[in-house]
């Protein structure tokens, strides 16, 4: 899972590098999806802070809780760099100014 975030944002600022290279410029621009992916990375972590507390009341729970944070973070890294690659193609196709939309990185 931290592999899949972490290249997420790898993959993302070598777009950003080649977007700037291209067209010379670049205006960075937050999107829901960007955020929503911020919200599920902060919320594993703190799942998974909060698991050894939680396990003292339900192992279950806890196993359960860090599980969901964990592939919820995972998915969404998933789909927010399809969407910074959709939004960089239309970017690069058209030629103008390149606008990426992101909100972490």
């Amino acid at each position: 899972v931290v592999v899949i975030i972490i290249g997420k944002d790898v993959l993302w600022l070598a777009g950003v590098l080649i977007i700037q290279f291209v067209t010379g410029r670049l205006t960075i621009r937050s999107s829901k999806l960007g955020r929503a992916s911020t919200v599920a990375q902060l919320s594993m972590v703190l799942g998974i802070l909060l698991s050894p507390d939680i396990s003292l009341l339900s192992s279950a729970a806890a196993w359960w809780l860090t599980r969901v944070l964990w592939w919820s973070a995972a998915g969404l890294a998933i789909l927010t760099l399809a969407n910074y690659t959709r939004v960089a193609v239309k970017h690069l196709a058209e030629g103008s100014t390149a606008t990426e939309e992101t909100s972490d990185s």
